[in-house]
């Protein structure tokens, strides 16, 4: 099975408009998963699974100095409320993106044929300067798998793909570090960081192109819009997640 995967709060849930579940709803390819947190809400032709506050246990921070009740289910601790196959592939999405269009044939091919150990995201820089050791340095854990290995690249967490064993793989080394990450990182965006540095000590990453995802503040990239639909330039492609950010050009 495949699973399009998104999530937020209730808060979130009733302030923001419910674009993202409406444009996977249109386009729809594979099974639609909402994991709401806090929340019950009942959608027609989605997998709605409820997930109470207090049953986050690696995920869930109270303390970061940018937001309130900060849940990170990218970290893959969602595996414990729903009842997931290993060869089940699952795609989570941030709930401020929206599928712009169907997917093409390379891309089902890619979904379809994911293999363990394989961890698909975008890169969140397309600037010359590609070693991010200060954005690496944040994440202040231990420094030595960056030796002798490609420059630390940082990889967008909006949208993720991998099949459910390799999301184990994820969230079993996600729960050695929470402790060391809640203690040392303050900001919200260094989960981000800290899935980063795992992913890249269990040499997993595996690519996306941006023509899959990608966002407007993506450093670097070079885009543009027409009918309000996000295109990268290069290949001239509509993006088929657009990462709006609640940007004021995000397609309604």
């Amino acid at each position: 099975m495949i699973y399009i995967a998104t999530n937020c709060d209730e808060k979130f849930y009733r302030q923001k408009p419910n674009n993202v579940l409406e444009s996977l709803l249109k386009y729809k390819k594979y099974k639609i998963m909402f994991f709401q947190i806090g929340f019950n809400e009942t959608i027609d032709g989605i997998v709605n699974v409820s997930i109470p506050f207090d049953k986050i246990k690696h995920s869930l921070r109270k303390d970061t100095t940018t937001r309130q009740n900060f849940v990170c289910l990218e970290s893959g601790e969602f595996i414990n409320f729903y009842n997931f196959n290993d060869d089940d592939v699952l795609i989570l999405i941030d709930y401020d993106i929206i599928q712009q269009r169907n997917f093409n044939d390379e891309e089902i091919y890619l979904i379809e044929n994911i293999k363990d150990n394989e961890f698909y995201l975008t890169r969140n820089e397309f600037a010359d300067e590609t070693d991010s050791r200060e954005e690496f340095d944040t994440v202040c854990f231990d420094k030595t798998i960056m030796n002798n290995k490609e420059p630390f690249k940082v990889y967008n967490t909006g949208c993720q793909i991998a099949n459910i064993k390799t999301w184990k793989k994820l969230y079993e080394e996600w729960v050695n570090i929470y402790e060391e990450w809640e203690k040392k990182c303050k900001h919200h965006a260094t989960g981000q960081l800290t899935i980063n540095y795992i992913l890249h000590k269990e040499n997993m990453i595996k690519e996306l192109s941006p023509s899959f995802h990608s966002a407007w503040f993506m450093h670097g990239l070079k885009h543009f819009n027409v009918d309000n639909k996000f295109h990268v330039v290069d290949g001239n492609k509509m993006v088929l997640f657009n990462h709006h950010a609640w940007h004021s050009d995000f397609i309604k």
